[in-house]
């Protein structure tokens, strides 16, 4: 697939670009509270032990890694009367929205009914509704990222006493979330399923086959790592290990996000004579060069003035460079494949 007019060149509507770009909303910011503030939020304010807050952690993450296959593979056979009236696509999507609206409120909140429990039964309280979120956070995001191909044809301290803080920030969020899910589902408008859809023998087996597909899942594997581990314990490294004041928890994340949102821009307005792997080498290459920075920085000056929001945003912004680029190669080379 050839890209050099796409910024010309745009087979959809705005209505439908903005529709469609608001449909992953819920998902993003949902995913920013969890990688951002799940270990702060379940070490320091619920008083979980390291260990508990990060099998909980864990649970999450492997619940995701086994639903995005199965939700893919299915969301290609959802062939249903509803399906083909709704979309088999929105179809799933609508079924992770319910998942998440119905299951991240609690995990971001103080355990009703059993907040006096011992931790260990806590866990399974909590350990069940973040199943019931990563199964649903799945949902949508296989299903709006597979909608791609068909629509471009068409105090200073951090406690327990602070747990009303992480409630009403998950409020904020699942509020921003739920509307722009909303819009996502009345603007955009899925192509019916064809008779030759439901008659076609298609040989899934094939693009597994080709070395390119583990090429790309191995290197975004990798981009995904370094952003998600970045995300996740950036927050307790600010304030345990520098000893930084609450906010720092809201300003350092802001300016990876805004670094993270830089980078989507700059992406979006490269020359097309700069090619996708230069922009990867050079994201990897600055992001290099912030950890080196983090590790080398920790003094008072580093600390006091904020020097490291401006590391922090040169991190995430090109860490997420390397991980849109992949998500163009995976749309460019598999796109056909996954309809």
């Amino acid at each position: 697939m050839i890209m050099d007019n796409e910024l010309i060149d745009i087979s959809t509507s705005i209505k439908l670009q903005i529709g469609y770009g608001i449909g992953h909303i819920l998902n993003d910011v949902c995913a920013s509270l969890w990688f951002t503030y799940f270990l702060v939020f379940f070490h320091l304010v619920l008083e979980f032990s390291a260990s508990q807050a990060g099998y909980l952690m864990l649970i999450g993450q492997i619940v995701d890694a086994l639903s995005t296959p199965f939700v893919g593979y299915n969301s290609d056979h959802s062939n249903g009367a509803f399906s083909a009236w709704y979309g088999k696509r929105k179809v799933w999507h609508l079924f992770g929205l319910v998942c998440v609206v119905m299951s991240f409120p609690f995990i971001f909140s103080e355990c009703v009914g059993c907040s006096g429990t011992h931790k260990w039964a806590q866990m399974v309280y909590y350990a069940a509704f973040i199943i019931i979120f990563q199964i649903g956070w799945a949902s949508v995001q296989i299903s709006h990222l597979s909608l791609i191909p068909e629509l471009s044809e068409d105090s200073h301290q951090v406690g327990p006493g602070d747990a009303w803080k992480f409630r009403q920030i998950m409020l904020i969020v699942m509020s921003v979330g739920l509307f722009a899910s909303v819009i996502f589902h009345i603007s955009v408008k899925e192509s019916n399923i064809t008779q030759q859809e439901l008659e076609s023998d298609v040989q899934h087996c094939t693009i597994l086959r080709k070395l390119l597909l583990y090429q790309i899942a191995g290197i975004y594997m990798s981009t995904r790592l370094v952003v998600n581990v970045s995300q996740v314990l950036i927050p307790l490294y600010l304030h345990r290990t520098l000893g930084l004041p609450a906010r720092s928890l809201a300003v350092v994340p802001l300016a990876m996000y805004l670094g993270s949102l830089s980078a989507a821009g700059v992406q979006r307005l490269a020359p097309r004579s700069i090619t996708r792997k230069l922009n990867y080498f050079v994201g990897s290459a600055c992001s290099v060069c912030g950890y080196v920075w983090i590790y080398l920085e920790s003094d008072d000056n580093f600390k006091e003035y904020y020097c490291g929001a401006g590391c922090f945003y040169l991190l995430q912004g090109c860490a997420d460079s390397p991980s849109i680029n992949n998500e163009d190669y995976e749309a460019e080379e598999h796109g056909p494949n996954i309809r």
